[in-house]
């Protein structure tokens, strides 16, 4: 039940996390336009489904900080991180596979693969710690 609550490096990355989920679920919620929005549209054309994804991202993305702070349920915290990984997945098929596999040219197609992962194997990180 009780979390280590040094601050090292997982720590940073958690927090980044936390606050990267948290503003694509607000801007998910709030503003069609937005990157979140648009992430978020990746999901299909209907909006409930949009609005409850947006709402996991911002349940996460504050919980993910909260934990940082506050003792937390670990089935939670791990079931919540599982959603999130499994999202996240999703959304890499979708938005780079599916939708534009190798588009507009392999370079930036790959910088956009990089930096996803990145964020996936930050979430595996986060959801690994003790």
């Amino acid at each position: 039940m009780s979390r280590s609550r040094t601050v090292n490096p997982v720590f940073f990355i958690q927090l980044a996390l936390g606050v990267y989920f948290a503003v694509l679920g607000i801007e998910g919620i709030t503003s069609y336009q937005s990157r979140g929005a648009q992430i978020l549209r990746l999901f299909g054309q209907n909006r409930v489904l949009d609005l409850v994804v947006a709402i996991v991202f911002l349940v996460a993305g504050i919980y993910l900080v909260i934990s940082l702070l506050a003792p937390i349920d670990r089935n939670l915290y791990f079931i919540l991180n599982i959603i999130v990984f499994v999202i996240w997945i999703i959304y890499i098929v979708l938005s780079l596979f599916v939708n534009n596999f190798l588009k507009p040219n392999f370079l930036p197609w790959l910088g956009e693969l990089a930096w996803k992962c990145v964020i996936l194997s930050s979430v595996w990180l986060v959801g690994q710690r003790e």
